[in-house]
């Protein structure tokens, strides 16, 4: 049994269908003021965010600018300690002594059945406290400096770089066996590859 529409009854749901849109209408005036508030108000905070955020990036990028280019060193403390130690008198190596090591003949490294061979005759300049520490380690310093001579390739010896890069070596061959005194040069006499 369904109920007839009765005129009472189509009467309330009117009314209550009214006052349903009513309020729907309301709200949603409400909702657009407020909305419309709250967006302007998030439009505001997010633009301030984004400004403060691209400022830290900036001032960050410049700040480590200036420091990786060195501007920020004096600043900072960061004094190039070198610079101080420039300034002043080079610093006191001793009295320099130069020792000769006797003539180093080796065979380099070849795939070939006759390989060339490196004549070296070296002078070593030392302190003059240190030069007792190499007549004793006279016999370790020539075994190592043919050790590494032997390791070499002819290519490696051509030219002035070449030269320049066995110094480099032999000095630090040298400053290794004599620890803690410490190697002031190291002199080529002559120097033949064959």
């Amino acid at each position: 049994m369904a109920e007839e529409p009765t005129e009472e009854n189509a009467a309330e749901e009117d009314a209550t269908e009214e006052d349903i849109d009513v309020d729907a209408d309301d709200v949603d005036e409400d909702s657009d003021e407020d909305g419309e508030g709250k967006e302007k108000k998030g439009g505001k905070g997010k633009l301030i965010a984004i400004i403060v955020v691209a400022f830290l990036i900036l001032s960050g990028g410049a700040g480590g600018g200036l420091y990786f280019m060195g501007f920020l060193d004096s600043i900072l403390g960061l004094d190039d300690p070198l610079a101080d130690d420039m300034s002043n008198d080079p610093p006191d190596l001793g009295t320099p002594v130069y020792h000769e090591l006797p003539e180093f003949v080796a065979d380099l490294v070849t795939g070939e059945c006759r390989s060339p061979f490196l004549k070296l005759a070296l002078t070593i300049q030392v302190d003059e406290m240190d030069i007792e520490t190499i007549i004793e380690r006279e016999p370790k310093i020539i075994d190592r400096f043919q050790q590494h001579l032997r390791s070499k390739e002819r290519h490696e010896l051509s030219g002035k770089d070449g030269a320049e890069a066995l110094r480099t070596e032999l000095t630090l061959i040298l400053d290794a066996t004599i620890k803690p005194a410490k190697v002031q040069n190291v002199l080529f006499r002559s120097m033949v590859v064959q």
